[in-house]
């Protein structure tokens, strides 16, 4: 039974090493933060976001121009924030997000959790 235990712990050993090959384990990250409609900024993630998966409003913060986060969606690679007042030019806003937890926490299609982020300046294009 020694060189079967053997066998099969060599097996499992390899099997582990080559689904680890395939197994994404590539976290989210955030690449660019636009204000392109007036009472949304825009987060282009590195990959898309799986929409069963949407965090809460209150996971945001927007600092240097306060505003009040009405709702989030997700659109492919993009998590759009909503605000209540609209942005207007020469906005300069900072967006941060902390993962609000469980089941709101945004994630791409694997699983892998977008991290929490401090705040980060928004380019706003609004003219």
């Amino acid at each position: 039974q020694t060189s079967l235990a053997a066998q099969l712990d060599k097996f499992l050993v390899a099997s582990r090493t080559a689904i680890a090959g395939f197994i994404d384990s590539t976290v989210p990250t955030v690449l660019t933060r636009t204000i392109d409609v007036a009472n949304v900024i825009r987060l282009r993630i590195s990959t898309g976001l799986d929409p069963k998966f949407v965090p809460v409003a209150s996971a945001f913060a927007i600092t240097g121009v306060a505003k009040v986060v009405k709702s989030v969606a997700i659109s492919g690679p993009d998590l759009l924030i909503t605000v209540t007042v609209p942005f207007v030019a020469g906005d300069a806003p900072s967006i941060a997000y902390t993962q609000p937890g469980a089941l709101s926490n945004a994630r791409d299609l694997s699983g892998n959790l977008l991290a929490s982020f401090t705040a980060a300046v928004v380019t706003n294009t609004l003219v």
